[in-house]
């Protein structure tokens, strides 16, 4: 009997696993249901992006916020270079550089 068997002697793998399964399911049709939304919104968040000559700066509070680090270390990682009020950022905004909250305003 391992350690987590014998922490929860009522333990079914086969129940764990269906559940896992299923929550991954429901987030696979979430994430397919996201895509197929994509329309002119999302095609224009991209062209403002790919305009901006200086840092893309993505906000956010609270969850909406930790998706903007995510997006940010993205766009770090692709040679877009973030601007992020968290790490010492602040005031560092320029006309030229384009600031994208996260979620969109516009939709998303």
């Amino acid at each position: 009997m391992s350690t987590a068997t014998a922490a929860f002697p009522s333990f079914n793998a086969e129940q764990a696993l269906r559940l896992g399964r299923e929550t991954f399911d429901i987030e696979a049709a979430a994430l397919q249901g996201t895509g197929e939304r994509l329309g002119a919104v999302f095609v224009q968040a991209v062209q403002r992006v790919l305009a901006t000559s200086g840092r893309v700066i993505v906000m956010g509070m609270g969850k909406s916020g930790h998706v903007g680090r995510k997006i940010a270390a993205t766009l770090a990682s692709t040679g877009t270079p973030p601007g992020d009020p968290f790490a010492g950022g602040r005031g560092t905004g320029r006309p030229r550089h384009g600031t994208r909250g996260w979620p969109p305003a516009c939709g998303a």
